[in-house]
């Protein structure tokens, strides 16, 4: 349903472009887009201007209100992955998101079991001479 909302929105965005770039400014002739005498029996007495102005008005509501729409569908809708998502996950405890399991005890060496054996630190030549 999303997708073919905005396949329409964009060929409204289409039409409208095409519309606006057949008027003509209002300095021109608006008998010259379709010829002067068959454009007042097409479009009637008033010619093509009117027409293309009123159409270009109803598609541009339409690319409004399409926008709004979109808009507004895309605050409610998340995708999955989102930030969203991993804000909810990260406000879950361990214990919704994995059985609770008791860690492995660490062995150490057993070489003398009452002591445990630290490295010793490396020896660093010291610099006497200055």
């Amino acid at each position: 349903m999303y997708i073919l909302l905005l396949i329409i929105y964009v060929l409204v965005a289409v039409f409208l472009i095409t519309l606006i770039m057949l008027q003509q400014g209002k300095g021109a002739d608006a008998g010259a887009l379709g010829g002067s005498g068959a454009s007042n029996t097409v479009f009637g007495s008033s010619g093509s201007a009117t027409f293309l102005s009123r159409l270009t008005a109803i598609f541009a509501t339409i690319f409004m209100i399409g926008a709004l729409v979109i808009a507004n569908i895309n605050v409610h809708r998340t995708p999955a992955g989102s930030g969203d998502d991993l804000l909810k996950r990260i406000g879950e405890t361990p214990a919704q998101t994995q059985p609770a399991t008791t860690p492995a005890t660490p062995t150490l060496p057993t070489d003398n079991p009452t002591t445990p054996t630290v490295p010793s630190e490396p020896s660093v030549p010291t610099d006497d001479k200055k």
